[in-house]
């Protein structure tokens, strides 16, 4: 396929440009190859604290601080770790 886009092109500036597409898409698949091993390294050496609960056939990761009430439930979302949100305290 590779060869008869190529040698349908009969101008430079085509063979350029596709050359430029194929050099993207190198470096793009370089590129999330080095993430997606960097985030695992990064899961291992830097754990969530907490456990991992079992609630509904759906895992939800409970970490649990303090003692009393009111109990406060905090969702996180959007794959923010904790340390992100607004601190909560009593006014």
């Amino acid at each position: 396929m590779f060869l008869r886009a190529r040698r349908q092109l009969s101008s430079r500036s085509a063979r350029w440009l596709l050359y430029l597409v194929l050099a993207a898409l190198g470096i793009a698949a370089v590129g999330g190859g080095y993430e997606t091993v960097r985030e695992s390294l990064d899961a291992r050496a830097y754990p969530m604290p907490g456990q991992l609960v079992d609630v509904g056939g759906h895992r939800l990761h409970l970490h649990c601080t303090g003692s009393g009430t009111p109990t406060v439930v905090w969702n996180q979302v959007w794959g923010r770790p904790p340390q992100t949100t607004v601190e909560l305290r009593r006014p």
